[in-house]
């Protein structure tokens, strides 16, 4: 991607490659948001394209339908929770 902004291509190597995720993000960082909303936004798009290669679906930025985007909210809610494993037992 282009090198106008703040973007961390380093850390979304798959939005980097998805043409329409990485125009999008571009033009996030380009409209002059935060810093940290645009690592947030990377984030999650870099996780929800990697859901998306797992399960066959390379690309689906574009091709996205209702049960892909329901089978991703799906692991979301389904995956423990990260700061579970730094939180201390009562």
């Amino acid at each position: 991607m282009g090198t106008e902004s703040n973007v961390r291509w380093e850390r979304y190597q798959l939005v980097a490659y998805s043409a329409t995720g990485g125009t999008w993000l571009q033009i996030q960082a380009n409209l002059g948001l935060a810093t940290n909303t645009i690592e947030a936004y990377g984030r999650a798009l870099q996780d929800y394209l990697a859901f998306s290669s797992r399960h066959g679906l390379d690309g689906a930025v574009e091709r996205a339908h209702h049960e892909h985007i329901a089978a991703y909210v799906r692991d979301l809610t389904t995956r423990p929770s990260p700061r579970a494993a730094n939180m201390a037992s009562p």
